[in-house]
């Protein structure tokens, strides 16, 4: 599990980073959870 507080602060270059280590696994169970906090 990967909690990033003030996500709203993250570069749009690092979103797309962390898309990538989400994909890491293609099966159909991901043992990996995201979990972005902050405000607009």
């Amino acid at each position: 599990m990967l909690i990033i507080d003030e996500g709203h602060e993250l570069s749009p270059e690092m979103v797309q980073e962390l898309r990538y280590v989400q994909n890491v696994y293609c099966d159909a169970e991901s043992p990996f959870a995201l979990i972005l906090c902050g405000q607009p």
